[in-house]
Parts: structure tokens; C-alpha cells; sequence
């Protein structure tokens, strides 16, 4: 009864909830996780579809091939997290810190990312279809063959980015020379 009673008050917004929480392929679409802390969490293949994240912690966290489909991350705190091949389409993510994430083949078309930090994230082979980055910090990203098709990056900083022949830009935008592949 006591770890049923846990893992309920995490799922429903204890700030508390424990570091080292394993939600290993688990369904919690349409869950409200706001303000939660999940840093460091295990959530690999985790179903998360239209949940909400608003300000949740999740630092370090592993969300390999998770599914996020129209979840709500606004604000969410990302950074070192490891989203490879995780689904975003139609996420909310804006304002939210994926400072050094691993985004490497995500799929986030259509997802809002305005004034998001993704400083040295790395986007490799990332689906930026459609994506809002108005005001996104890609300081220091990885963009090697992403798609950014009809992404709007109206004053996004590319300082410093990494792109290759292979990553596809909106029209009209050129950014200037790709640094050294990290």
C-alpha cells in the first residue's frame, strides 16, 4: 500500500517525487506531472501524450523514444536531458531550458519552442518541421541534417552552430559558415 501511495503522489504534482524514479515504458498520457520533479528519471519508451509538464523538473532525465504528442513542457526544465527519438509533435515547450539535451532524430513538427534554450543541444537529424523557434538560443547546437522546413527562426541566435550540406533551412535563411563538427 505504501508504494502505491508514492508513486500517486508523484504522479499528481508532489514536488518531492524521488530522483532515481524508474517509469521505464509506463502510460501516463494525459497526466498532470506540473511542477514535478523528475530529474533524473528513467522514462525511456514512457507514453506521455498530451501530459502536462508545465515548470516539471527533468534534468538528466532519459525520455528515449518517448512519446510526447502534444504535451504541455512550458517552462520545463530539460537541461542534459536525453530525448533521442522522443515524439514532440505539437508540443508546448516555450521557455523551457533543454541546455545541452539530446535531441538527436526527435520529431517535434509543429511544436512551439518560442524563447526556448537550447544552447549546445544537440538536434542531429532532428524534424524541426513547421517549429516555432522565435527567440530560441541554438548557441552552440548541433543541427547536423535536421529539417528545419517552414520553421520560423525570427531573432533565434545561431551563433556558433553546427549544420552540414545535409540539414535543410527554411527559405530565405542562410546562416553563416557551420563551426567544426564537436
Amino acid at each position: 500500500m505504501h508504494k502505491r501511495s508514492s508513486t500517486r503522489r508523484r504522479a499528481s504534482g508532489d514536488k518531492s517525487a524521488s530522483k532515481s524514479w524508474n517509469g521505464f515504458n509506463c502510460d501516463l498520457n494525459n497526466a498532470d506531472l506540473a511542477l514535478v520533479d523528475l530529474a533524473g528519471a528513467n522514462l525511456v519508451n514512457a507514453k506521455l501524450a498530451r501530459a502536462k509538464l508545465t515548470d516539471a523538473n527533468l534534468a538528466g532525465a532519459t525520455l528515449v523514444d518517448a512519446i510526447l504528442l502534444g504535451a504541455d513542457l512550458a517552462g520545463a526544465r530539460l537541461f542534459d536531458a536525453n530525448l533521442a527519438g522522443a515524439r514532440l509533435v505539437g508540443a508546448k515547450l516555450t521557455g523551457a531550458n533543454l541546455d545541452g539535451a539530446n535531441l538527436t532524430s526527435a520529431k517535434l513538427s509543429g511544436a512551439d519552442l518560442t524563447s526556448t534554450d537550447l544552447f549546445h543541444a544537440k538536434l542531429v537529424r532532428a524534424n524541426l518541421t513547421g517549429v516555432n523557434l522565435t527567440g530560441v538560443n541554438l548557441t552552440d547546437a548541433d543541427l547536423t541534417d535536421a529539417d528545419l522546413t517552414d520553421a520560423d527562426l525570427t531573432n533565434a541566435d545561431l551563433t556558433n552552430i553546427c549544420y552540414t550540406v545535409g540539414t535543410v533551412w527554411p527559405q530565405g535563411i542562410t546562416p553563416r559558415p557551420s563551426r567544426n563538427s564537436p
